[in-house]
């Protein structure tokens, strides 16, 4: 814009110096293509800046959502990822649980045998050592 405030500003001294009335006629007729042209070019560039400007503020803004939208989408997933986590957590100590829970039944049942044995064991060492006859030991000594 400069530079045709300066094309003009010329032009206007050329014409003063040379019409000595002042008179604004010659101005208008040295006012041809190429001053139209550069006034033409000027307001063509000012509305491309202008453009230009609007655009990097769309972009700028649109870069700014799509962050946001990032960093939630990113919450979001660590957040079912924990949800996850502490579902399989849950299931899989309710798994150890019950499988430490069948082992000691099972050894429960493994030690309630041994100590049946022992019982028995014992029951039928105090009969031998008493001498005592009962109905189950004379069947156990007659093989029925």
């Amino acid at each position: 814009m400069t530079a045709l405030a300066l094309v003009i500003a010329r032009r206007v001294d050329e014409d003063i110096a040379m019409n000595s009335s002042g008179k604004n006629a010659p101005l208008l007729r040295r006012f041809g293509w190429r001053e139209g042209l550069i006034l033409v070019l000027s307001a063509v560039i000012a509305v491309m800046a202008w453009r230009m400007d609007v655009q990097a503020r769309e972009r700028s803004d649109l870069s700014d959502r799509l962050l946001r939208e990032t960093q939630a989408h990113a919450l979001t997933k660590l957040q079912l990822n924990t949800v996850e986590f502490r579902a399989a957590n849950r299931v899989l100590a309710t798994d150890v649980r019950r499988d430490d829970l069948d082992k000691r039944i099972v050894e429960q049942a493994k030690r309630a045998e041994q100590l049946e044995a022992e019982a028995e064991d014992l029951r039928q060492r105090l009969i031998r050592e008493t001498n005592c006859v009962t109905p189950k030991s004379i069947r156990n000594a007659e093989g029925l």
